[in-house]
C-alpha cells in the first residue's frame, strides 16, 4: 500500500512541476507578444494615430485576457493537485510541498503576482483601446 501511495505521490509531485513550468512558459508567451505588440504600437514608422492603433490595441487586450485566463485555470489545477499532494504527503510523513508553501516570498504563491501582471498588462491594453473611443465621442 505504501508503495502505491509513494507513486502516486511522485506522479503528484511530476504533474504539479509540470503545471509550474507551462504557468512559466505561458507567462514569458504574454511578456514577448506584449513586449511585441508595445514595439509595434509605438514605433513611429508604423504609429497611425490613435485611432489607427485601437485594432492592435483590442488584440493587445484579448489575447493578454486570453492568458490571463489560462493562467488561473491553471493556478486552480496546480492548486487542486497540490492539496491531493499534501493529503499523501500526511499519509507518508514526507513535507515536500508543505514546506514549499511555507518559505514562499512573503508567503505569497508566484501564481499570484504573475496573476498581477497579466492583469496590469490587460488593463493597459483595454484602457488603450478605449482612449480613443472616448476622444471620438467626446
Amino acid at each position: 500500500m505504501s508503495a502505491n501511495k509513494e507513486v502516486e505521490y511522485g506522479q503528484a509531485i511530476n504533474y504539479i512541476h509540470h503545471m509550474y513550468e507551462t504557468r512559466h512558459k505561458a507567462f514569458h508567451f504574454m511578456l514577448i507578444v506584449n513586449a511585441a505588440l508595445l514595439a509595434i504600437k509605438f514605433n513611429s514608422k508604423t504609429q497611425t494615430g490613435m485611432i489607427g492603433s485601437l485594432p492592435l490595441s483590442v488584440f493587445g487586450f484579448l489575447v493578454t485576457t486570453s492568458l490571463l485566463l489560462f493562467a488561473v485555470r491553471n493556478a486552480r489545477a496546480t492548486a487542486k493537485y497540490e492539496g491531493e499532494a499534501m493529503r499523501i504527503e500526511k499519509e507518508l510523513g514526507f513535507s515536500l510541498i508543505t514546506s514549499a508553501h511555507h518559505s514562499a516570498i512573503g508567503g505569497m504563491n508566484s501564481g499570484v503576482y504573475l496573476t498581477g501582471v497579466y492583469i496590469i498588462c490587460a488593463l493597459f491594453w483595454l484602457c488603450s483601446s478605449i482612449y480613443p473611443l472616448l476622444l471620438m465621442l467626446i
